[in-house]
């Protein structure tokens, strides 16, 4: 049904939605830091501040997204 390029970014899209696509590319230290950055910016949103660093980390996983997205787009189709 899917070749494996498109399971693959199938895969990170749904991860994405979980944090969890760092630590399926082997980036598990990177995926330790967003966790956290996370956490403390959702916790400092009590507080006006804690708005800046979400949205940092929102846009900076936006281009992430893009780039899974546009993996799936490029993904050889075998049945067209």
């Amino acid at each position: 049904m899917f070749q494996r390029e498109e399971k693959k970014a199938i895969i990170k899209i749904i991860l994405f939605f979980f944090f969890l696509d760092l630590s399926y590319l082997g980036k598990d230290k990177a995926a330790l830091i967003e966790a956290l950055w996370l956490i403390i910016s959702v916790l400092l949103c009590f507080v006006i501040i804690g708005f800046i660093p979400l949205i940092i980390l929102l846009v900076k996983r936006q281009t992430r997204l893009f780039k899974y997205i546009k993996e799936y787009e490029s993904a050889p189709c075998v049945g067209k």
